[in-house]
């Protein structure tokens, strides 16, 4: 599919260069120090950069990269957040010795793996702080980007905005 592109140098935003080309080439249309975005059509005009559709573009992909970054942590699919939500209320009530039928998430999956109800919640409460301290960080990441993206007057703004280092992120709530 073909797109419409910009590239612009990540230090002021100033537009290099803007055109068309296949969706996956358009990363390798920036040189150094410089990044290459898909933007909507009739963002560039002829009074230069129109930032609305842009920044609507922008806000999409500050949450398709929030996405990307808590997918490395989690299973992405229909259904599987609120299972781990379960799994994690059973395994905070859960007392050793405990009738199995008030853990049925844990049990089901103590029944398919053999492994011990006590020692799968231990595992699931273990998870379940990790993933607290990462996907808040990613949040706030996020919610952060999506906030400075808003405020932001100019192109060079808005490519401060959408700069987020996910792995640096995660690494300090790790």
């Amino acid at each position: 599919m073909i797109v419409e592109y910009i590239v612009f140098a990540t230090d002021t935003g100033e537009v290099i260069k803007s055109g068309q080309a296949p969706a996956d080439m358009v990363a390798i249309q920036a040189g150094p120090g410089q990044r290459a975005i898909v933007i909507p059509a009739g963002v560039i005009g002829w009074n230069g950069v129109d930032l609305e559709p842009l920044r609507a573009k922008l806000v999409a992909d500050v949450d398709t990269e929030a996405g990307a970054a808590r997918a490395r942590f989690i299973t992405v699919i229909p259904g599987q957040d609120s299972t781990y939500i379960y799994k994690a209320r059973e395994a905070a009530a859960w007392t050793s010795g405990a009738d199995p039928a008030t853990a049925p998430f844990l049990a089901a999956e103590a029944g398919a793996t053999g492994a011990a109800i006590d020692d799968l919640a231990v595992s699931v409460l273990a998870m379940e702080a990790q993933w607290i301290a990462i996907g808040s960080a990613i949040e706030g990441a996020r919610m952060g980007a999506k906030s400075a993206l808003a405020a932001a007057t100019d192109l060079p703004g808005m490519v401060a905005a959408i700069t987020v280092d996910w792995d640096a992120v995660i690494a300090a709530a790790v």
